[in-house]
């Protein structure tokens, strides 16, 4: 089967940027696939802005097919051009801080799971201290609002490709998405300071 390889990216806070990646289980290898998945994650990311600061921006999404290699086809591919802010207040939290979004495949282990992370959030998105020398929690509204639209990228039946799915870098395996986490807490991919007990809200 063909697989999508998306990227929603922008511009963060004090002059740097994030993205996102993400494959799709795709069915006939068409632009209107391309556009398909373009509109998915748009929808996606309008619900995450909902809830980010305002200087995370959704500036720019790419979404092309991947040869045998792992790699996104040279000079095969649709991108859009976007200017859609977060609305979620202004004053941000470190553009180090982010909520991930797990996703899983049934499959154990790293080849069969897959991370997004989301930075770019305000301060008002993040609980008060909980003792000293914790890490804050995100609210739980933020952290509902992420799961609810990651659910709704997932096609766990493979029903309606191109489907949400993780490629493995060892063995350039596609599979598709069977359900995934959003956990109750910041995280950041250094994985400093004190950790909380957390609940996950799963899909």
């Amino acid at each position: 089967m063909p697989i999508i390889q998306a990227v929603n990216s922008g511009p963060l806070a004090g002059g740097e940027t994030w993205a996102n990646v993400f494959h799709f289980d795709a069915n006939t290898q068409t632009p209107e696939e391309l556009q398909d998945v373009i509109d998915r994650l748009f929808v996606f990311e309008q619900a995450i802005k909902t809830q980010q600061t305002d200087s995370c921006v959704l500036q720019r999404q790419v979404a092309r097919y991947v040869g045998t290699d792992g790699k996104p086809l040279a000079g095969e591919g649709l991108e859009v051009v976007r200017d859609l802010p977060g609305s979620g207040g202004s004053a941000a939290l470190p553009n180090e801080v982010a909520l991930v979004i797990s996703w899983r495949t049934g499959v154990p282990g790293r080849t069969g799971r897959g991370r997004t992370y989301l930075p770019g959030w305000p301060e008002a998105k993040s609980d008060a201290q909980v003792g000293e020398g914790t890490a804050a929690r995100p609210v739980t509204g933020t952290v509902q609002a992420v799961r609810n639209a990651a659910l709704d990228l997932v096609d766990p039946a493979g029903l309606f490709p191109p489907s949400l799915s993780v490629l493995s870098r060892t063995n350039l395996v596609n599979r598709i998405v069977l359900s995934g986490y959003v956990n109750n807490e910041w995280d950041t991919q250094r994985r400093r300071g004190n950790k909380l007990s957390h609940t996950r809200s799963g899909f």
